[in-house]
């Protein structure tokens, strides 16, 4: 891109930002570079503004850039997203060069400082958003993002600035699970990216495409609409370069991790070439579709130039090919594609749109789980607790609500895990509960439930991890600064501290055959010393590590779990 397209994105971002961003430090500490200054702080601005969609005052707010920034110039969390964004930004006045390596190396060190909650020398503006960060280092939902963004020619990071990344990357993300959805992602915004983006408008006004379908098909009446197959690169570029904003009217948006999310990823690496076969596909609203020449009338392939486009189906098809990436199928050179319907709503009644959304999503997911009612194992099970007066739900019921007498298959699963003294299955019970579904003839899930698994196991389990998880919340709640490495145990480490309190209450053969009742007293007082016990072993061996990801890795929770173990015999 020329000189001009420079330009423009600086004339447009200054023009959004300008008037909201600091500049007095500017003023005093670097007058000679002002208006470069100024326009890089305009774009950290406008990378918060893309990603999230806020107004431009909240996204000009967001800027912490200057002395003493970490390497830091926006940070912004996203309620809607539930996810922590910082910002790098450069900007070059001929729109060359590249992001040299110690400025990768001084946001990720500025980074690993805030999650470790230091905050010494830090700028007034970064300080100010001390208890957001707290907020969404302490929420066992919080993801993490990391937008470089510029205006330089290349599409690509510089290697070495890329290798610094990626390290740093693998390390915040490493969890020992390959299953795991990584906490802290990374964008990279480019010129050509953000040129096209300003060329669209406000990042909250309409989105427009031209989408190529091939083996496409027709229906005119009465509402204009095309189907056809779409290549999986094309699916990736629209999310890349939209993000969150194409579901806005998806009933459902984007549900993060869940079991629809890694079948669909499971697909992708594993049978991409059956993924039209598997998948259900993608419904497109539009305000207005117009068929391009190119094609011509044959139905191989057709181009759609698509107005005002809301993804009202297939949310979680489109964010899981967007995240993920297809650096698999580009490296194999494996043709994928994805069944995509568009629909013209500009000639439909008033409630059209609404009613397309509600009922495109109205099907309900088979889950695997939904089969324990048929293991003879659960059924034997289930009338064992019912003869001793309990309720033990199978089948998922809306209707259903748990009480001291009245529990799920869920609740089953995590008290038995954590009770079983066995790690990965407590690991499992925390990280991805729907895993014990996934085959209920061996694996996990026999390893809980089986012959040798009474009724009276099932229920001593759950009633004593409830007055574990009563303890556990009732500590959270007394912490009046929601911060810290013990308040972080209690939130993310949850489980563990579930199975250390399990251990410690030496439970024996009796508790396969009588009621044993869970003492509060007694479960309080051994789970204070639990805490107590994984803080030390924290502070000792991993002082600066994220607590969210911590307690993802098996292999250092194991390190924990014997540690506190050796302490407590």
């Amino acid at each position: 891109m020329s000189v001009l397209h420079v330009n423009q994105i600086k004339n447009k971002i200054r023009a959004l930002f300008e008037k909201e961003i600091v500049v007095t430090d500017i003023e005093k500490l670097d007058s000679n570079n002002f208006d470069l200054n100024l326009t890089s702080r305009c774009l950290a601005a406008y990378a918060i503004y893309m990603a999230t969609g806020c107004t431009e005052v909240d996204a000009a707010h967001a800027v912490v850039d200057g002395a003493n920034d970490f390497g830091i110039d926006a940070i912004h969390f996203s309620q809607n997203e539930n996810e922590l964004i910082f910002v790098q930004s450069k900007w070059a006045a001929d729109g060359t060069g590249g992001l040299d390596e110690g400025a990768a190396l001084k946001i990720c060190q500025g980074i690993d400082k805030l999650f470790s909650l230091e905050f010494n020398g830090v700028n007034s503006k970064i300080l100010s958003k001390k208890n957001l960060i707290e907020t969404a280092l302490n929420s066992v939902d919080s993801k993490f993002k990391i937008i470089i963004i510029d205006n330089f020619i290349s599409k690509e990071l510089p290697v070495h600035s890329s290798n610094v990344l990626d390290g740093w990357l693998k390390k915040m993300n490493s969890t020992g699970d390959t299953d795991s959805e990584s906490l802290v992602t990374l964008v990279h915004l480019n010129q050509a990216i953000l040129h096209n983006s300003l060329a669209k408008g406000s990042a909250n006004s309409i989105i427009n495409i031209d989408l190529s379908m091939t083996n496409w098909g027709q229906i005119i009446d009465p509402y204009k609409s095309f189907y056809g197959c779409v290549q999986l690169e094309d699916i990736e570029a629209i999310w890349k370069e939209n993000g969150s904003k194409l579901f806005e009217k998806n009933i459902r948006q984007m549900l993060g991790k869940t079991d629809i999310n890694t079948d669909i990823n499971k697909t992708l690496e594993t049978e991409p070439e059956n993924f039209w076969y598997y998948n259900n596909g993608v419904t497109i609203l539009c305000e207005k579709i117009d068929k391009k020449a190119l094609g011509g009338s044959t139905r191989e392939v057709g181009i759609f130039a698509c107005k005002n486009i809301s993804i009202i189906n297939g949310a979680q098809t489109v964010s899981t090919i967007g995240k993920n990436g297809l650096a698999f199928l580009k490296s194999k050179k494996i043709d994928s594609k994805v069944l995509v319907r568009i629909i013209e709503k500009q000639n439909a009644p008033e409630d059209f749109e609404k009613n397309v959304t509600k009922n495109s999503n109205k099907q309900n997911k088979i889950e695997n789980r939904d089969f324990v009612s048929q293991d003879v194992e659960q059924i034997r099970l289930q009338r064992e607790m019912s003869i001793e007066g309990y309720n033990y739900q199978l089948v998922r019921s809306e209707s259903f609500k748990a009480d001291d007498k009245s529990f799920d298959v869920i609740d089953a699963v995590a008290a038995l895990a954590c009770s079983s003294q066995k790690i990965h299955l407590t690991m499992t019970s925390k990280n991805a509960i729907g895993k014990f579904f996934d085959n209920l003839d061996s694996g996990i899930y026999k390893q809980i439930f089986n012959q040798g698994v009474t009724g009276w196991r099932v229920i001593n389990s759950v009633n004593h991890q409830k007055s574990i998880e009563k303890r556990i919340d009732y500590l959270i709640s007394a912490h009046t600064k929601k911060a810290g490495k013990n308040y972080g145990i209690l939130v993310h480490g949850r489980k563990i501290v579930s199975l250390l309190v399990f251990e410690k209450l030496k439970l024996d053969s009796t508790f396969d055959k009588v009621f044993i009742k869970a003492v509060d007293s007694d479960i309080n007082e051994k789970l204070d010393q639990v805490v107590s016990r994984m803080l030390s072993f924290l502070t000792q061996n991993y002082p600066d590590n994220l607590l969210a990801s911590f307690f993802k890795n098996t292999t250092k929770c194991t390190e924990m779990v014997e540690y506190a173990k050796n302490y407590a015999a």
